[in-house]
């Protein structure tokens, strides 16, 4: 294994992901990165041919619970890689924020990849007001938004499958990967949006919810009252559905 010297960003960050595995009961996990390097979605060349011996091997090197901090040393086990992509754009919207907070900004809106902070009120001295995309693969046939949600001091994440994809011999598969099984995640979520003040944990629960369905998802987001969750799934006939919180206020 290796030994890693660690500050004390990567630690709030790495701090992050293991509260939010253990709470998914591994199905938010950043040592994923052998499984989505694999699929084609980190460093590795486009997949032509599944092999699935493979995909055994990388999913016995996808475990976040053997992945330690000693003293400022980060203690990697051999073969385990981590990847934060799912979590990382948040935190640089709360550093950036901070950052904003220690000038005495107040009203601000910061947004990096999608994922927002937001403070105060806007120029016209209203709440923010976020527009949420419909989860269209085609973004210009997404016309208006799905939802348009207040954002009054906090944080707000969106993960989806429409856009992000990868076509294997000709089969669409979506960026979600289940780490209980090494392959995608099939479900019938299309979008999940979570308001939560920090917009690393957003961010983070928005990813999990993806890889856990929409029944684990419903009982997570109705037992973890410090989040706002909506969510939109197909139903069985492949029409659209939604799902929020009773906590998630919705502009009439």
């Amino acid at each position: 294994g290796e030994k890693l010297t660690v500050d004390n960003f990567f630690e709030e960050v790495f701090y992050a992901a293991e509260k939010v595995y253990q709470e998914s009961e591994g199905m938010f996990d950043c040592s994923v990165a052998p499984l989505s390097n694999y699929w084609g979605f980190g460093f590795e060349d486009n997949l032509s041919e599944i092999d699935s011996s493979e995909v055994k091997r990388r999913l016995n090197l996808v475990d976040f619970s053997k992945i330690k901090i000693l003293n400022d040393s980060l203690l990697l086990p051999k073969g385990m890689q981590l990847d934060f992509n799912s979590i990382a754009q948040g935190y640089s919207v709360d550093v950036v924020a901070l950052f904003l907070e220690s000038k005495g900004i107040k009203d601000y809106l910061v947004e990096i990849g999608g994922e927002l902070k937001a403070n105060g009120v806007n120029s016209d001295n209203k709440i923010w007001l976020i527009g949420i995309d419909k989860p269209i693969e085609n973004e210009e046939e997404s016309q208006g938004y799905q939802i348009i949600l207040p954002l009054k001091n906090s944080s707000l994440a969106t993960s989806g499958n429409y856009r992000k994809f990868k076509e294997i011999n000709g089969v669409k598969y979506s960026h979600t990967i289940s780490t209980k099984t090494g392959y995608f995640a099939k479900n019938r979520m299309l979008s999940v949006t979570v308001i939560h003040p920090s917009c690393m944990l957003s961010d983070a629960y928005a990813t999990a919810f993806m890889a856990m369905g929409i029944k684990k998802s419903k009982e997570f987001a109705n037992s973890h009252s410090e989040l706002k969750v909506y969510i939109v799934y197909s139903d069985q006939q492949g029409g659209w559905k939604t799902f929020s919180t009773e906590n998630l206020e919705i502009p009439e």
